[in-house]
């Protein structure tokens, strides 16, 4: 997939679920990493002509040490490079998640969502841009299924949750690693993506590739299957309303 192509993809994505409104001040969830700097490049782009006014959030979880410095330090410099508002918050995500007796994966996936709500009050942003893909998308269904789900869970990451969209879940990982070649987009690499430790990684890194070799699509069929899930969804609950 070209430049073009996927710009264009995002842009259908966008339209679809009415993501963007003329005058909208979307604050972007960015790690530093290739999915969220692409969605920034992306939404830098079209923000004149759409007249977006951006902002940045970046969570420094307090778990990679020098790696995390780095990252909050490479994501603070672009946005003052590019004179785009950024918050670097800073947490013990280890700490908390000792505390609350939860596994890392889900208390910073908690902290996060608690910051990106209060920056959203406090600075007064009407959306939330994240960056998950369709990746993230079919690995979600996976974990969902194996745990135990049902019609409403296997819909996945939803493109339009309130005030949050995820302009990119029409896109592959390796779309957006494409993307930042092609427009020479630079990121971060989280070493904790290659660890095993996660469950999530597992099912990246061991699942994924295995359900591919016993079928060719296998991921893109499983993302095709959230969308038939959240239409049957959706249309259940209009019915019961």
């Amino acid at each position: 997939m070209g430049s073009k192509q996927f710009e264009n993809v995002v842009w259908g994505t966008i339209n679809r679920y009415t993501m963007l409104e003329p005058g909208d001040r979307v604050l972007v969830g960015v790690s530093g990493g290739a999915d969220s700097m692409a969605l920034l490049h992306y939404l830098m782009a079209i923000a004149a002509e759409k007249t977006l006014t951006l902002g940045v959030v970046h969570v420094h979880h307090g778990i990679r040490g020098v790696e995390a410095d780095r990252d909050a330090a490479f994501v603070a410099g672009f946005c003052q490079k590019e004179k785009i508002p950024c918050l670097v918050e800073r947490v013990d995500v280890p700490a908390l998640a000792k505390m609350r007796g939860e596994s890392l994966e889900t208390a910073g996936r908690e902290i996060r969502q608690s910051i990106f709500k209060r920056v959203m009050q406090e600075k007064q942003y009407s959306k939330l841009a994240l960056a998950h893909h369709g990746d993230d998308q079919a690995e979600t269904l996976v974990m969902r299924l194996i745990r135990g789900t049902g019609l409403a869970g296997a819909a996945g990451i939803a493109p339009v949750m309130h005030r949050c969209i995820r302009p990119f879940l029409g896109v592959r990982r390796q779309d957006i690693e494409n993307y930042c070649a092609d427009q020479k987009i630079d990121y971060c690499q989280d070493s904790t993506n290659t660890s095993l430790a996660y469950t999530r990684n597992q099912i990246r890194h061991q699942v994924m590739p295995l359900l591919e070799t016993c079928h060719r699509g296998a991921v893109d069929h499983l993302i095709d299957f959230t969308d038939r899930s959240r239409e049957g969804a959706d249309y259940l609950n209009n019915q019961i309303q």
